[in-house]
């Protein structure tokens, strides 16, 4: 009982005084403390260099249990997924044409050449001063 006492009386003196309790504590120097943390990191790397590139240790694997699961999903749900519309919900892929098979015109014919010319960006220099000596009047 005598501590709930104790513990109300300073907090009580604490909160409702104009000032803080702890206000005239002296505060550590910024850059000492910098200094001690920097100090801590360089000590810690040159006890063992090659920390960071180890990775963590995994915890051992523990033998999964199977799921019971009691319900189905739709056929026309794996048919929105395959983007096939077949309609059999079969869950299998359509099998496609491959690029090399020849069964196609876009395998055989490369792509149209593009003869557009590329823009050209000007250097910070040419978009400061575009009148300077050292541009190139094409």
């Amino acid at each position: 009982m005598l501590v709930f006492i104790l513990v109300f009386f300073l907090l009580g003196t604490g909160c409702g005084s104009e000032s803080p309790m702890l206000g005239g504590v002296p505060h550590p120097n910024n850059g000492a403390m910098a200094g001690g943390a920097a100090a801590a990191a360089a000590a810690l790397t040159l006890a063992d260099p090659h920390a960071a590139d180890r990775k963590p240790e995994q915890r051992a694997e523990q033998e999964k249990k199977p799921v019971d699961v009691k319900e189905e999903v739709p056929a026309s749900v794996f048919d929105r997924l395959d983007g096939s519309g077949s309609g059999t919900g079969s869950g299998h892929e359509v099998p496609r044409p491959h690029a090399g098979s020849g069964s196609g015109s876009a395998a055989t014919t490369p792509p149209p050449a593009t003869t557009k010319k590329l823009p050209v960006i000007p250097s910070p220099h040419d978009a400061v001063d575009p009148g300077h000596a050292d541009t190139n009047n094409q």
